[in-house]
Formats: structure tokens, C-alpha cells, sequence
């Protein structure tokens, strides 16, 4: 249990560094770990706030036992009014074991959270997870899996901006099990400056992969709190949403980036449902771009079974209700009515021999806007030697009277 906490309250900054470096032959901690790093930047600061959390856990010869939760947490929260605040959760898991189960956790969440009351440059949350058996036939063993990257303003200057990156990487050699879900989710907010990124990233590469399910349910802030509010239960969850808000109709814009890539050189199996969302809102700036892209690869067979997804906004109680076994969107709106709109979602779902969906595919490109155009794709390509069987699955949509 490692804690790094810093607050200032003068007219410096806060810097907070957790960090935690294992290098052994086997690494076995029976226990949880904990990595959290806060940084807290009074009304006062003119440095800003920095927080950052790492855990490193190598075993050169065997592998890697955590038997309690593992938690790695950067919170950087900067009231200040001539900086920004920077938040770093990094883990990196490392194993050299040729057997099943090389790299044995519990549920792991790598967070990393940055705020700003009035920020002035980027307001940047940097989540990253990588977990890896370099050995020929290592496996491993894993139980909800989560990574969160939040970059959020308040206000700022006409410099600031705000940028989230969250990513995962798990790969293996032989096979992966994964009881709980895995979601990757980044969410990124710029109310007066001139950009909101977002962008969440999965990779999962293994002989065989099967993967259970999760449950999540996260906010995405606008000007008056939350703008909307997503819940999901899930095998698979990435998600990236970004809302720019401010007025900077020259350059000021939006763009989110979800990726999923699931890679199994056999069999894939995911119980749970495969989400994959991009929002991209800007509403009185340049444009919005939003892209949600997913690729599914077996060498042999893949089945998905089902997972439920409700988006719905705060301010007009509109609502999206989604039961499938996959889900693809792309959500792009411009209010700002001055530059182009891109909304674009794709699919890929490959097996060698059988593909199984339990309870559908559905796939949404949206892009709306009023300025120089708004251009929305959408692609699916499911590909068997054998047999593609697709269930049945259902979406409703409920847009209030005056929408």
C-alpha cells in the first residue's frame, strides 16, 4: 500500500509520485495493492497540480500472484487559474512462466482522473495497462479488468485544452481468462478553450480467450454537470466520449476514438456483450469527429453472447436502450453550425470456422450538424468457413416531444 498525497495551498503547486517497483524471479503478493497518488492544487497555485501512479511488477524467470484487488490510482485536481492539472496511472504486469495461469489477479483498475477549475493549457489524464507472459505457452488468469482515463474543466483560458487517453494491451502466449469484464473508457470535457480528445484503446492477443461479464456505469460531464449518463453490462466496454463547449469557432472541436482488437489464435469467447462507443459533442465551436472501430480475429470459432447497454442525457431524458451481442456506434453532433461533422463505425468479426452472436449485431453511425456538412459510415463484415449464426436482439430509441 503505497500513498503519495501533496496539497498546496499556497501560490507554488502540488506534485504527488506513488510508486511501486518489483523485479524478482516469481512475484507472489498474497494480498491487495494499492498505488494512489492525489495532487491537490488550492484556489491560490499557480503551478498546478501533477499526480502520478506506477506499478511495476516483473518476474524475469516465473510468474506473477496478486490475491487481492489491485488499484492504481492518480487524482489531480487543480484550482488554480495559470496551469493545469496532469494525471498519470500507469501498471505494467510482466511475466516469463511457460505454464497456465502465469500471471494470476484479481480485479485490477488502473484510474487516472485530472480536473481543472480554470484551466490554462492541457488538462491531460493518461491511464495505461499492459499486461503480458512473454513465454511460449503461458496463460492468464484475470478477474474484472478496468482502465479510466477523465480529463475535466470547469473553464479555462483560450489556450486550454483537454485531453484522455485510456489504454490496455493484455497478451499472452497461451490462454486468457477473464471471469469479469474488461472496459477501457476515456472522457474528456473543454468548456472555453479549444479541444476535448478522447480516445480508449483495447488490445487483447492469446491462444485462447475467454472473457465473462461486467458491469459499469459512467458519466459524461457537459456546461451544467452531467450531460448523460451511460450503464452497461458487458464482456467487452470501450468507450470514449469528448464535449467541447466553448466558442472558438476557428478550431475549437471534439474528437473521440474507441478501439477494440481481439486477437485469438484458436477460440474466442466473450459471455458478455462487445461495446464499442465514440461521442464526439461540440456545441458552440468548429467540429466533431467521432470513431468507433472494432475487429474480432479466430482461428478458429467466436462466440458473443449478450450485453446491455442504456445511454440517456440528462437535460431532455432522451435515451438509447441497446440488447446485443455487439454494438458499434459513432455519435458526432455540431451545434456550434460552423465546420464538418464525421461519424464513422466499423466491424470486423472473423473465424476461421463458426461464428455465434447470441443476441445480435447492431451498428450506428450519427452525425449531425448545421455548418459545412456531416458525413456518417458504417461497415460490418462478419466472415466464416463454416457457419455465422446471429440471434435476435433489439434497440429503442426515446426522443421526448419538442426533439
Amino acid at each position: 500500500n503505497v500513498q503519495a498525497v501533496a496539497n498546496s495551498h499556497g501560490t507554488v503547486g502540488a506534485q504527488a509520485n506513488a510508486s511501486v517497483n518489483i523485479h524478482q524471479n516469481t512475484i507472489s503478493i498474497l494480498g491487495p495493492v494499492t498505488v494512489n497518488a492525489e495532487a491537490f492544487a488550492g484556489s491560490n497555485a499557480q503551478n498546478g497540480a501533477v499526480a502520478a501512479a506506477h506499478l511495476f511488477l516483473n518476474a524475469s524467470v516465473g510468474g506473477v500472484f496478486v490475491g487481492g484487488d489491485i488499484d492504481v490510482m492518480a487524482n489531480a485536481d487543480n484550482l488554480g487559474s495559470n496551469n493545469h492539472a496532469n494525471a498519470l496511472a500507469c501498471a505494467s504486469i510482466i511475466a516469463h512462466s511457460g505454464g497456465f495461469g502465469a500471471i494470476n489477479l484479481n480485479d485490477i483498475t488502473v484510474e487516472a482522473d485530472a480536473h481543472d477549475r480554470f484551466g490554462n493549457g492541457q488538462t491531460l489524464a493518461n491511464a495505461q495497462l499492459l499486461i503480458q507472459d512473454v513465454a511460449g505457452g503461458a496463460g492468464g488468469l484475470l478477474q474484472n479488468v478496468t482502465v479510466i482515463a477523465s480529463a475535466v474543466q470547469d473553464a479555462g483560458t483560450g489556450a486550454a485544452h483537454a485531453l484522455a487517453l485510456a489504454n490496455a494491451d493484455i497478451n499472452f502466449n497461451g490462454d486468457t481468462f477473464a471471469e469479469g469484464g474488461i472496459a477501457v473508457i476515456a472522457i474528456a470535457e473543454d468548456p472555453h478553450g479549444t479541444a476535448a480528445v478522447a480516445s480508449a484503446n483495447l488490445l487483447v492477443n492469446a491462444n485462447f480467450i475467454d472473457i465473462g461479464t461486467g458491469h459499469h456505469v459512467f458519466h459524461i460531464p457537459g456546461n451544467n454537470g452531467t450531460a448523460a449518463t451511460a450503464s452497461a453490462n458487458y464482456g467487452v466496454l470501450v468507450a470514449a466520449a469528448a464535449v467541447y463547449s466553448g466558442n472558438n469557432t476557428g478550431v475549437g472541436h471534439a474528437q473521440a476514438f474507441a478501439n477494440a482488437n481481439i486477437n485469438a489464435h484458436n477460440n474466442a469467447s466473450i459471455f458478455g456483450g462487445v461495446d464499442v462507443l465514440a461521442f464526439a459533442l461540440e456545441q458552440s465551436g468548429h467540429s466533431a469527429n467521432a470513431q468507433a472501430n472494432l475487429v474480432i480475429n479466430a482461428g478458429d470459432n467466436i462466440f458473443v453472447g449478450g450485453g446491455h447497454l442504456n445511454f440517456k442525457t440528462s437535460a431532455s431524458n432522451a435515451s438509447l436502450t441497446i440488447n446485443e451481442g455487439i454494438f458499434v456506434g459513432a455519435v458526432a453532433i455540431d451545434t456550434g453550425g460552423v465546420g464538418p461533422v464525421h461519424a464513422n463505425a466499423q466491424a470486423s468479426v472473423n473465424a476461421v470456422n463458426n461464428v455465434t452472436i447470441d443476441r445480435g449485431i447492431a451498428e450506428v453511425a450519427v452525425a449531425v450538424g448545421s455548418g459545412s456538412g456531416a458525413d456518417a459510415t458504417a461497415n460490418l463484415l462478419v466472415t466464416a468457413a463454416s457457419n455465422v449464426t446471429i440471434g435476435a436482439g433489439d434497440v429503442s430509441v426515446f426522443l421526448p416531444n419538442g426533439i
